[in-house]
This record gives structure tokens, sequence and C-alpha cells, in this order.
């Protein structure tokens, strides 16, 4: 089983933000990061998550069960709930993935 880690975080609430993503459980784990432009901490989160569900698809590794972790409650919550109130289009965008 792959497992999914991702993590976003702002310098200040907006602003410069950068995400990091690891993938587990293959022969060698996979880590990225990124800068993003200024967003909100739960915008980076979601930010992350897409990119590493992104990462997944880019590199054919979606055949396998993946455990997704975050420490970010909401962006959980709304892939469990398939619903986040005031982030509509990044919980489509996300779960559409």
């Amino acid at each position: 089983m792959l497992k999914l880690y991702t993590d976003g975080a702002t310098k200040g609430n907006p602003g410069p933000t950068g995400i990091g993503i690891l993938v587990s459980g293959l022969p060698q784990q996979i880590q990225r990061h990124a800068a993003l432009p200024p967003m909100t901490n739960h915008e980076a989160e979601f930010a992350a998550a897409i990119a590493g569900f992104e990462l997944l698809i880019d590199a054919k590794l979606t055949t396998a069960p993946v455990a997704f972790y975050s420490d970010s409650k909401l962006v959980v919550q709304a892939i469990e709930k398939r619903y986040a109130r005031h982030y509509p289009a990044l919980t489509a965008e996300l779960l559409a993935l």
C-alpha cells in the first residue's frame, strides 16, 4: 500500500506558501516540495493534497491502494464528507483526482 503525506504552510495568513509531499511504500520514497504564490493556510493545505495526488497520477502510481495523511482537519473532512463549505472548488478538484 502506498502512503501519501502532504502538508502546506504559509508565512502569515495569507502569505508566501510552501508545500511538501512524501510518498512511501515504494522501493524508494518520493519527496517533493514547492514554493507557491501567497494564499491562506487552508488553501495551501488543499494545494498540497492536490499536488500529491497529481504526483501519483503523473508517476502512474494509481493501481495500488493509497492511504492519505494530512495534518489538515479541513482537508481530511472535505474528503470524507465530500464537501467543504468555504472551499467547494478546491474540494471538487481534490475529489476529482
